[in-house]
This record gives C-alpha cells, structure tokens and sequence, in this order.
C-alpha cells in the first residue's frame, strides 16, 4: 500500500488544504493529514480542535485520515511506513520556502516530497488570516467574509466552506474566510478588501471621484495596522523555525557521521586484533611443535643410551654365569 502524508498546522483548514488532499487521493492508496505541534508558533487553534476541524472537512474521503504528529516528521513518516510527503505550491515563493525542507527530509530518511501545484481558483487563500481573526477579536470585531474582485472562487465538489471561528469555545464550524500558509496574506486579504470597497464604490458624476462607505475603509485600514506586527512576528516564526530545523539536522548529521567513523574505527580494531591472535597462535603452536620434537628426540637418546648400558652389564652378568658354570663343571669332572 502506497501511503502518503500531508503535514502542516492547518490554522485553520482551508478549501486549498482541502483541494490538495483531495488530489492526492487520488494518486496514492492511503492519505494521512498529519497536524503539526510547532513551537516555535503561536496557533489560533489547538492541536486537537484543527485534527477534528481537518476530519471533519475530508470526512466524504474514505481513504483520508488525519492525525496529530507527536514529534519530528520524519519520524512520523517511517512509523507509518510513507512512501512519499505532499505539499502544495501557490508560487515560486513556496518553492524556494519548501525545497530545502524536501532536500532534508529526503537526506533523513529517504522520502520525496512530490509538490502538487494549487488550483488557480484557490491560490488566492491565505491560512494566517488568522491574524486578521485575532486583530479583529482585539477590537471586538466580528470577522466578516473577505470580498473579492472578480466572481467568487467555486467549490469543491464534495468540500465544505467552513473553518472554526476562534472566538467560539465549542469549536462550532462557522462560514469564514478559508485560508492557507503564506504569512503575508491575510494582510494583503485585507488590502484586497480595501480595494475591493473603493472599485465597487458609487461613482461621482462628471468626476473620477467616487462615494465610500467612511467606516468600512476606516474598519480595513485599522485591522490592517493591528495585522502588520502578526505578520512580522509570522516571519520571524517561519525563520526561527527553519533554523531550528537546520540546528536539528546539523546536529543528527553529525552524529550519523560520528557513529559512522565509531564503527569503522571498531571493525578495524576487531580485524587487526583477530589478525594478531592468529600470527600469535600460529606462533605458539609452531614452538609447542618444536618443543615436543625436541623432547621426544631427547627421550629416544636417553632410553637409547640406558639400553646400550643395559647390554653391557647383560653381557657381563652373561660372562659371569658362563664362568661360574665351568668351575662348576670343572668340579664335577674332579670329582
């Protein structure tokens, strides 16, 4: 089973998070939405209230999943045995955010990233309007929905155009602006806006003068300032945690090779004293050799001279007994 996983923060869900799973559905056997716990930023919803929001947004995808990741991704992608992670691009600007990160994930444990590029129709979306939530909260603002020029984007088929409002602690599914991962957008959401009210705006006959609703531009404007410091703080978010990932990966680099000259340097020390004992023991052996051949060499001169000795005091006593047999003899003829 070919298995993928689609990782981010998915602050909130939105119709291209949507759109990009879906599409990978499609191409592979199983989908896991994993959502990340990064530390080094501040979500507008918690962990488990954004896997809830996710599974129910895909809940018509039988082959989707989704799943809180408890560590580091790569991690998370070799326990479920992943053949691949997923990303979707709007631009050259996630290329150039998003490739590094694909280089050190596929360096770390060997999985591609394969980039699906997202429909034209949701490109604009921006998932740190969050920002724009929490300005607007500040004020005691409700969120309205965010006009566009141009005819409203369509909807998925089988999609749901909702998102959980932060201000509601039931983490009811509300119809608000769905957004994606570009830190700059819902400031530019907001520009939009601005633009949107003066294009959209009566004009004054016989001028190039037109009549604006003063407290819908004030509104804009103001919600704009309060998101430019959420915007800075995003990137400096983005940038610290990119580092974090580079210190992370330096260092695990550099333990992989420590380990790597740990183990060559034993496999070395185990051959060469392995090679010593046999250069050893072939010499003990060889010395055990000579000293038994010397010994059974000195054995043999030692039984050979007791036998010779043995024969002449033999041939002696022989002497004797023929000796003493004459005389005996001898005696007898006497007699």
């Amino acid at each position: 089973m070919r298995i993928a996983v689609i990782p981010g923060t998915f602050d909130p869900v939105t119709l291209g998070h949507v759109d990009i799973v879906t599409r990978a559905a499609a191409l592979f056997d199983e989908v896991i939405v994993g959502i990340a716990r990064n530390a080094s930023k501040t979500p507008l919803l918690d962990a488990e209230t954004r896997r809830a929001a996710f599974a129910r947004a895909v809940e018509h995808l039988p082959q989707v999943r989704v799943e809180i990741v408890p560590g580091l991704l790569v991690d998370f992608c070799r326990d479920l045995g992943a053949v691949a992670i997923v990303k979707g691009l709007r631009g050259g600007g996630d290329l150039d955010a998003e490739a590094p990160m694909a280089a050190m994930n596929r360096h770390l444990s060997g999985i591609d990233t394969v980039f699906l590029v997202s429909d034209g129709r949701l490109a604009h979306i921006a998932e740190l309007d969050g920002a724009r939530h929490r300005a607007l909260r500040r004020s005691d603002r409700r969120p309205r929905p965010v006009r566009r020029r141009g005819p409203r984007p369509g909807r998925l088929p089988g999609a749901r155009d909702h998102t959980i409002h932060p201000t509601d602690p039931q983490g009811e599914l509300v119809t608000e602006p769905i957004s994606s991962e570009d830190p700059a957008a819902g400031l530019l959401a907001l520009l939009d806006d601005l633009r949107s009210v003066i294009e959209q705006a009566r004009a004054m006959p016989m001028s190039a003068s037109v009549l604006v609703n003063k407290a819908e531009v004030v509104d804009l404007l103001a919600a704009a300032r309060e998101a430019v410091p959420d915007q800075v703080a995003a990137a400096d978010r983005i940038v610290a945690e990119a580092e974090g990932v580079l210190a992370r990966s330096t260092k695990e680099g550099a333990e992989i090779v420590a380990k790597a000259h740990a183990e060559a340097e034993r496999l070395v020390s185990d051959h060469e004293i392995t090679r010593l004992a046999r250069e050893r023991g072939a010499e003990i052996v060889a010395a055990a050799e000579d000293k038994a051949a010397k010994l059974e060499a000195d054995a043999d001169d030692y039984c050979d001279s007791r036998l010779a000795q043995f024969e002449v005091d033999l041939e002696a006593v022989t002497k004797q007994v023929a000796a003493g047999r004459a005389r005996l003899a001898a005696r007898r003829g006497a007699q």
